[in-house]
């Protein structure tokens, strides 16, 4: 908002103003507005005008900046220079009529804007006054009048309207429109990415619960590759044990076919070169038992491990076959969870089995593991037969 009837400088020469017709109005004997005032010329008439008004816009300064923002700007300055040229020649009427025709103005935009208030009575007669008047001005002030009736509350109108504000309350509808249709949009956008988010949710839920199974597959899977590692070492190892268990009875029997020819030989030759003495086997017997007892138990031996090795191939091959069936679980659970969801309302333990099945621990058939003294009882029989042949 612009400030000129506060400014020093107007209130300075405003003062001035009123000082020179108040000494003007006295020399004159110029009393207020009565009934008389028709004898008073047109020179004491304007005095009488412009200081009721000058007086009233020195007491209310702030409420005429407030209200008379088009004329300020419009014929401020204009109307300060005209003060200045009455204040030099206080008796030409030519200054009189304008400051009479300005301030005309400045009333009829005070009356316009102050829409909640009419005008007081005092400043109400001076505006009724001047019309009147305004007929007797210069043809100057009397187009400044006209133009303050009849133009410039359409200029006051027009420069109301296009200001921003008002714009923006005329245009109002329109914005609001745009507004419910811009928010219809928005609700339209944001239904559809809720809808997006939650099949995403769904889809990210299922993608987790799959990535769990396929994190449970693959610790099976670790699991199994260990397992047949293990078999093949298991499977070596059985193989080498067969191989020693058969070579070591091999050896054994070579042994003793070579023992028996050869004590059989020599028994037929000492019978050739005497006839009389019989032939003996007790010293192949002895030499039998005494050589074949250490290789007898060692076979023993090989054997009870080899069957230690044989249980402990078939216990991986079960072990592994376990696994193979929690892999084969783990491939359809999800789904399967999914069913049993719903007939869990009926069975409560729909899930025991497969729980029971992918929880529980690898097992390996110790029962069937033979214990550490497993076959000394049929070594020890073979030991008694051979002592008391």
């Amino acid at each position: 908002m612009s400030v000129f009837f506060e400014r020093s400088d107007v209130l300075n020469t405003i003062e001035r103003v009123l000082k020179t017709l108040a000494s003007e109005l006295d020399k004159s004997d110029v009393g207020r507005l009565d009934t008389n005032e028709e004898d008073l010329s047109l020179h004491n008439k304007l005095m009488k005008i412009n200081h009721e008004i000058l007086i009233d816009i020195q007491n209310r300064k702030s409420v005429w900046d407030e209200y008379c923002q088009h004329n300020t700007e419009a014929i401020g300055e204009i109307l300060l220079e005209n003060f200045k040229c009455h204040i030099k020649t206080p008796a030409e009427n030519i200054f009189l009529e304008y400051i009479a025709a300005q301030l005309f103005r400045f009333l009829v935009e005070f009356k316009l804007s102050i829409a909640t208030m009419d005008l007081d009575d005092n400043l109400n007669a001076i505006y009724y006054k001047i019309i009147d008047l305004h007929d007797q001005f210069n043809e100057e002030s009397k187009s400044s009048v006209r133009y303050a009736q009849m133009s410039m509350p359409i200029s006051i109108l027009k420069k109301i309207i296009q200001n921003e504000k008002i714009f923006s309350v005329v245009n109002f509808s329109k914005t609001l429109k745009k507004i419910e249709d811009k928010e219809r949009d928005i609700t339209t956008f944001l239904t559809e990415q809720t809808t997006k988010v939650d099949v995403l949710k769904d889809t990210l839920a299922e993608q987790e619960t799959a990535f769990n199974f396929v994190g449970l597959y693959k610790g099976f899977e670790d699991l199994a590759k260990a397992k047949k590692s293990e078999k093949c070492w298991s499977f070596l190892a059985l193989m080498l044990m067969g191989i020693a268990v058969i070579s070591l009875l091999s050896t054994e029997l070579c042994f003793l076919i070579h023992q028996i020819v050869q004590a059989n030989a020599q028994e037929i030759e000492k019978t050739v070169s005497n006839p009389n003495i019989a032939i003996s086997f007790d010293n192949i017997k002895t030499a039998i038992l005494l050589l074949a007892l250490p290789l007898t138990t060692l076979t023993a031996l090989l054997i009870y491990f080899f069957r230690i090795v044989l249980l402990n191939f078939k216990s991986i091959q079960s072990q592994l076959l376990q696994i193979e069936l929690r892999k084969t679980l783990c491939q359809f659970i999800q789904n399967y969870s999914k069913y049993s969801s719903e007939m869990s309302k009926e069975n409560k333990e729909s899930l025991s089995k497969f729980e029971n099945i992918i929880f529980s621990g690898i097992v390996a058939d110790e029962k069937k593991m033979p214990s550490t003294f497993d076959g000394v009882d049929q070594l020890a029989k073979l030991v008694g037969s051979l002592k008391k042949s």
